[in-house]
């Protein structure tokens, strides 16, 4: 500071910021835990603020939050998604007819807990169809905007290895084959009535535990 000719003095200030670095150190760490966590799971993180809830789903509108797990999970790349354009939103890529079923999860989740769970089927790459399930948390603010959080995972292989056994289940129930199911034990563990015929019993729960042997002489 210059007051007059040849008067020069020097003002410093010093504050105390110790609180205020650890404060953002530990934000830092806290944010990069949250960033390698994410990182780690399978699927897709996202999170959606949202003035209404009642106007469509929450995945036609820009996410405010997706993880890179999103690029794998619709074999799209991932800068459209960040970008926000319309036709590379999520809700896009649900199929029609599946639609509903998530509608119907969230304003279950409204008018109950807040959470959801809802299996449905997503456009994957330019062909491909993937099944997926969507566990999600619905909370209101006090300013009655909405935030929507959740987790996506691709339930495809599961799916298939759940209609594969449903179909083969079926074919051995109505077959006129008799089938039997032992473990390395040679013990039952499953058997269908056709097989009962063969070794004289009247029910599947006659054979179940017990050793093969007992019953083929």
């Amino acid at each position: 500071l210059s007051l007059a000719p040849g008067q020069s003095f020097l003002l410093a200030k010093t504050s105390d910021v110790h609180e205020r670095k650890q404060t953002e150190m530990a934000l830092f760490e806290s944010e990069r835990r949250m960033t390698t966590l994410i990182a780690n799971l399978s699927g897709a993180v996202y999170r959606y603020e949202l003035p209404a809830l009642r106007q469509g789903l929450h995945h036609d509108r820009p996410a405010a939050f997706l993880s890179d797990g999103t690029s794998i999970l619709t074999g799209q790349m991932m800068s459209p998604f960040a970008r926000g354009q319309q036709h590379h939103s999520l809700g896009a890529l649900i199929l029609p007819e599946d639609r509903p079923a998530l509608q119907a999860a969230l304003e279950s989740a409204i008018a109950g807990s807040g959470r959801f769970d809802v299996t449905y089927r997503l456009r994957h790459g330019p062909s491909g169809v993937r099944w997926v399930s969507e566990s999600g948390c619905v909370q209101q603010r006090p300013d009655c905007s909405w935030t929507v959080d959740g987790h996506i995972t691709d339930i495809t292989a599961e799916r298939h290895a759940r209609e594969t056994e449903l179909v083969f289940r079926t074919l051995v129930t109505q077959s006129h084959t008799g089938f039997v199911s032992l473990n390395l034990d040679g013990r039952v563990l499953e058997a269908n009535q056709p097989f009962c015929v063969m070794a004289g019993v009247e029910s599947p729960e006659q054979l179940l535990g017990r050793p093969l042997e007992l019953f083929m002489p």
